[in-house]
């Protein structure tokens, strides 16, 4: 048997339903993970934090936080264009060196944006030669 898993973040009624099943014992851990889409150690994860805690187990929120750009890189990446009209990955050596602050390219092409000093290029867009 093929696994398959989503890789998707359990919803409360998913686990809710989970634990309901392992209580009820009428289905088998690999037939929960099957319904669900997940692995059947997750589903015995799941089911000891119930034990454990006693209540329905609630999950973090999935996934890496966003890093918020503080006013004064905002300001310095702006500055830093106006004056090198360079593009992000030139803009972070030059942060680096000139103000001695380390801002990821990434981070200052998302500035740029929001800012309009930058388009996003439509590779998609591109002409076609005949």
């Amino acid at each position: 048997m093929l696994k398959k898993y989503k890789h998707s973040v359990l919803t409360d009624d998913q686990i809710k339903w989970i634990v309901k099943q392992k209580i009820e014992g009428k289905l088998k851990n690999e037939e929960i993970a099957a319904v669900q889409g997940i692995s059947v150690r997750r589903v015995q994860q799941i089911y000891s934090l119930y034990k454990k805690n006693g209540s329905l187990p609630v999950l973090k929120k999935a996934g890496r936080h966003k890093a918020s750009v503080t006013e004064e890189e905002r300001k310095v990446i702006i500055e830093a264009y106006g004056q090198f009209k360079s593009c992000a990955s030139y803009l972070e050596h030059i942060i680096k060196q000139k103000y001695g602050l380390k801002i990821n390219h990434m981070k200052i092409n998302s500035v740029l944006k929001q800012e309009g000093l930058c388009g996003s290029k439509n590779h998609s867009a591109r002409s076609v030669k005949d």
